[in-house]
């Protein structure tokens, strides 16, 4: 039986050059490359008539033409990312210094107003720096791929025969996206574009784990100035009781006569299978393809409709479940609990665990905690060394292997897909 064969539009890079030169084969159907110049036109043709079976197609393209019905769907594979910080560029003698001063002035749009670069780019100039869009009048130089999409009041064509460029170098427009123009008085308006969206990711990432441990230093000082908690003194625990069983008393097997921590022990190990187990069935589902994408790319999670919010508090609550479930074991084995008794220095082993093992990798959890929590016990010479020994972890694992020791497998979306 002959293989499907499919038309495909997309351009030649290193990630899909062995796809297109047929050195790397899809597995049960054959693509048929069509090359098509300027790629753009693929999208408008796409869109417009359903030319080809699969076709490259910008993720805000995508969006439009799915809000206005379009009778195809999204495979999560971006061939291009990129930043879109150092797409605006202003006229010096304008009166262009920041970008609020673009509020109440004509800013030019190369191409249409859904157009990608467009798009990222207004989101910098609203989310980073504060700007009202909708006290700017955008001039466009061109129509939208999807036909039926209608823009805002405040959006406006370019005069006919004129040129955006020539408009910005004389003045009448003081900035536009989207446009490359080679003249003195024609400057990018985000200094230092690059290391600019460089900092914007820095609210994500590892980054977000220096908040929520920020967020249990204050916890503990608001501990040890509550007394209704016990305050610096912290609190007296009873014995643990289970089904009849006090697991503060000592007992014996077979003759042989346990410590009572053995209880506690077989607890923890009871409680970590648990853990394992549901965070293993967690990551299988589609809650867990929720939080791989988020973990993968915000930004695009967002584009396919997760709410990132909502799913980042589901990782946060589910997360604390499982360390408050030990942590409150640990303290009844204790029969006391002081907000001494967790201290920033424990926030930095789990930081250290997850960073070493590998994010989105239980297996590689495991096998962090062995290395980071063990292995010092039983080196008791560098006790006093391990916070430090710690950072240096981190760091070099930042720098080094961010992936981890074990970094999260290829997701496989279909039973018996093996990936290529």
């Amino acid at each position: 039986m002959a293989k499907p064969r499919l038309t495909i539009v997309t351009r030649t890079q290193g990630n899909n050059r062995a796809l297109k030169e047929g050195t790397v084969r899809p597995h049960g159907f054959d693509l048929e490359f069509v090359e098509v110049d300027p790629l753009i036109d693929a999208f408008r043709r796409m869109v417009r008539g359903l030319e080809f079976d699969v076709c490259e197609m910008a993720m805000t393209t995508y969006l439009c033409a799915r809000e206005h019905g379009k009778p195809f769907t999204a495979l999560p594979i971006f061939p291009v990312r990129a930043f879109h910080h150092g797409a605006i560029v202003a006229n010096a003698k304008s009166g262009i210094r920041t970008p609020k001063d673009l509020e109440g002035r004509r800013v030019g749009v190369n191409r249409g107003y859904t157009l990608t670069t467009g798009v990222g780019a207004r989101s910098v100039l609203q989310h980073e720096y504060g700007v009202d869009l909708g006290r700017i009048t955008w001039v466009l130089s061109g129509d939208e791929h999807v036909a039926e999409f209608r823009p805002p009041p405040n959006v406006v064509p370019l005069e006919k025969g004129r040129s955006m460029a020539e408009l910005v170098i004389s003045g009448e427009l003081p900035a536009a996206i989207n446009l490359d123009i080679d003249h003195p008085d024609v400057k990018p308006l985000v200094a230092n574009a690059r290391e600019a969206g460089f900092e914007a990711l820095r609210t994500r990432g590892h980054y977000a784990a220096v908040v929520t441990i920020a967020f249990g230093l204050l916890f503990k000082t608001f501990l040890e100035v509550n007394d209704t908690l016990g305050g610096p003194q912290g609190l007296k625990l009873p014995s643990m009781t289970l089904l009849g069983m006090k697991f503060n008393d000592n007992f014996s097997v077979g003759g042989v006569e346990f410590s009572f921590y053995m209880h506690y022990v077989l607890a923890a190990l009871a409680l970590a299978v648990l853990a394992f187990a549901v965070t293993r069935r967690l990551e299988r589902s589609w809650i867990g393809v929720s939080l791989d994408a988020i973990r993968l790319d915000e930004t695009a999670s967002a584009c396919f409709g997760i709410h990132i919010a909502r799913w980042k508090i589901v990782a946060f609550t589910l997360g604390n479940f499982m360390a408050g479930a030990a942590g409150a074991l640990y303290a009844l084995m204790l029969g006391f609990i002081a907000p001494t008794s967790f201290t920033f220095g424990d926030s930095l082993v789990m930081v250290s665990i997850v960073l070493l093992g590998g994010i989105g990798n239980p297996w590689g959890a495991a096998l962090a905690a062995a290395i980071v929590v063990v292995l010092p016990e039983k080196l008791q010479v560098i006790q006093e060394y391990r916070f430090l020994l710690y950072a240096v972890m981190v760091i070099l694992v930042l720098l080094y292997r961010p992936e981890g020791l074990l970094p999260r497998p290829l997701r496989r979306y279909l039973p018996g897909w093996t990936p290529r």
